[in-house]
């Protein structure tokens, strides 16, 4: 095992599904920090994680790291107690890190570093603050459409989010959507809907309304209409799967008033090239 006698007295602690570049930026920022890698006795603890195809055995990830001029070793539960001797545990923020440290790091100094290594338990529902392309304060016929979107969101009867959408096309607005429910608005009054089960951040996907950005793409293929080249402005900025429409949709511009990107659906607009912009004061 590792000497706890280091110059830095300082411990690296993850669970490694699959060595990458992301896991040896983490490593390389700490050199000469004895690396642990969590063995199977944690990750049994979470049976979703078995699920990964592309995980290696525990053992083989440190057979790579060691290779590659790294000191890792296997941490099991029997050897728990191994990690905690040193002044300083580095984790990755992440849910099996947190529940490690919640478990087996009771009053150790605990450094959680906030970098992306691979889609955990708790990522899907981080709301990012989307970086705009450019930020549109002082265009007046952008904030026209804007309000516009916005005076449609009002329409929507759904309590949980009223959110419109407006097609434009030559300077001009042929089409416009808001959060619908089916078969009708009323479908809310008769039957309630699941998202009361939750509350805000949770489980986005437990969602049964027709989503104003989706509807201004489905009433263009209906009628004939082509997105290609159009500006669509939306009052809070798309989800992931209406990222997937809009790009696919060849929709040239994005403009929103709030919202953050969940999942990643301002990396879907912008590998597709639609630009994005934040309009103000609208």
């Amino acid at each position: 095992m590792p000497s706890t006698n280091s110059a830095v007295n300082k411990a690296l602690v993850a669970y490694v599904p699959a060595l990458h570049a992301g896991y040896l930026a983490f490593f390389n920022k700490h050199p000469r920090v004895p690396i642990f890698v969590l063995g199977k006795s944690f990750i049994d603890a979470f049976p979703r994680l078995n699920r990964d195809l592309r995980a290696l055995a525990p053992i083989e990830i440190v057979q790579a790291l060691a290779s590659l001029g790294f000191t890792a070793t296997v941490l099991e539960i029997s050897d728990a107690e191994i990690a905690p001797q040193f002044e300083t545990v580095i984790l990755p923020d992440e849910d099996v890190s947190r529940d490690f440290a919640e478990k087996y790091l009771t009053g150790k100094d605990i450094v959680f570093e906030n970098i992306f290594l691979r889609w955990d338990g708790r990522r899907p529902d981080v709301q990012k603050d989307v970086s705009p392309d450019r930020v549109t304060s002082t265009e007046e016929l952008d904030r026209e459409f804007m309000r516009k979107a916005v005076v449609e969101s009002q329409k929507s009867p759904d309590w949980w989010r009223q959110i419109g959408a407006v097609l434009v096309k030559d300077g001009k607005i042929f089409l416009s959507a808001h959060t619908q429910h089916f078969p009708s608005d009323h479908a809310l009054d008769i039957f309630g809907t699941p998202r009361s089960n939750y509350d805000w951040g949770q489980r986005p996907d437990v969602y049964i309304a027709m989503h104003s950005e989706a509807g201004v793409v489905a009433q263009a293929a209906r009628e004939g209409v082509s997105t290609a080249g159009a500006l669509l402005y939306t009052s809070t900025f798309p989800c992931m799967n209406c990222a997937f429409l809009i790009a696919r949709a060849g929709i040239r511009k994005v403009f929103y008033k709030e919202g953050y990107s969940n999942l990643d659906s301002e990396g879907v607009l912008k590998s597709a090239d639609v630009e994005i912009i934040f309009v103000a004061d609208a």
